[in-house]
């Protein structure tokens, strides 16, 4: 039976990719979270009793000795005992007929609440735990996760009180190499914002969370996360609405095509988020990329975002204007004089192909 339950449990944690992640913090409220999870998949798993040492070793892939198993187990089981049989199985109810983003909200509705108050530390399912070498990858991961899965993005805070300071929010800025390495413009977001022997939060400001090389995630207070375009403290090449194009660039696979890309920076707190490359609602900045297509000299637009040689002339010089995205029309033979075996004559002025 343990070696079936272990095999049920990697099954869920393995292909629950948040679950994988998140199981690095510490303490009760880890406890609590690990028992979410386990009974999201199966609302019945601690219908028998306590089951922390299989969930455990189900996670770490481990035995029952190793330290990671050992952690896990007491935290779990530490939780299991101080909530009780029968509000553990409400709650593993609860965590089978809710989702993700709603275990924290179970807890502190059962009166538990208290078990994942850290002042003002990072929040359990972001920071991960500040004892074992945390890697930036994995709070990364962990942050990336909570937008990922949460109900309302613009929800998620870096940091767990109520407190005014402790108000800052998950925050996204995603121009990619349109904006600044906001590593250089901001501190680096500290585990815990409480001075040591001290219940009062500091006040901090815009912090640097980490980036997986193409998005960067910071922590914006809320006066600016809901006042302040994003784009500006994203450091983005342009403001809500801006736009920057890219000099066009020849198509390798279509001779005489030319596309260009432009980038218009949005706002992730106004009503065009969901027009960015973000594609949904959170705080911060994101583009919209657009693709132009035209044609080089000598060639004309097709509908098919293609081109053509412009028609034959016996002058040899018919020719189009560069990057000209119009039919036939945009092909013409330059004003001149030309000869042929009926005598010499002049162009005046362009001559439009017609």
């Amino acid at each position: 039976m343990p070696n079936l339950i272990v095999g049920l449990l990697l099954a869920i944690c393995i292909t629950t990719g948040a679950f994988a992640r998140d199981v690095e913090g510490q303490g009760d409220c880890r406890g609590a979270f690990l028992i979410w999870y386990a009974c999201e998949s199966d609302g019945t798993y601690f219908d028998d009793g306590n089951n922390c040492i299989e969930l455990a070793m189900g996670i770490s892939d481990s035995s029952s000795t190793s330290t990671t198993t050992t952690n896990l187990y007491n935290d779990c089981n530490n939780a299991y005992s101080y909530m009780g049989y029968d509000d553990v199985q409400t709650y593993c109810q609860m965590a089978e007929d809710g989702d993700h983003s709603e275990w924290y909200d179970r807890l502190s509705y059962l009166g538990y609440g208290s078990m994942c108050n850290f002042g003002g530390e990072m929040p359990y399912h972001i920071k991960f735990g500040d004892t074992n070498a945390t890697s930036v990858d994995d709070l990364l991961y962990a942050a990336f996760d909570e937008l990922y899965y949460s109900g309302d993005q613009t929800s998620v805070r870096c940091y767990n009180g109520d407190e005014y300071t402790e108000q800052l929010f998950l925050t996204v800025c995603d121009c990619g190499d349109r904006m600044e390495d906001l590593s250089t413009w901001y501190e680096p977001c500290p585990i815990n914002i409480t001075p040591q022997g001290s219940p009062n939060p500091d006040m901090i400001g815009t912090c640097y969370l980490g980036s997986d090389g193409q998005t960067t995630l910071l922590c914006v207070p809320f006066e600016e996360v809901f006042n302040e375009d994003g784009c500006s403290y994203c450091w983005c090449e342009g403001t809500h609405g801006d736009v920057v194009g890219d000099d066009w660039i020849s198509n390798p696979s279509s001779a005489g095509a030319l596309y260009a890309s432009a980038f218009e920076f949005i706002d992730l707190n106004s009503n065009r988020a969901e027009q960015s490359r973000w594609g949904t609602t959170a705080y911060g900045c994101s583009t919209n990329e657009t693709t132009s297509w035209a044609c080089n000299s000598g060639y004309y637009y097709n509908d098919d975002n293609d081109c053509s040689a412009c028609p034959p002339h016996e002058s040899g010089k018919q020719t189009s204007p560069y990057a000209n995205d119009s039919g036939t029309d945009a092909c013409y033979i330059p004003a001149g004089t030309y000869s042929d075996a009926s005598g010499t004559y002049e162009y005046t002025e362009d001559c439009t192909y017609n």
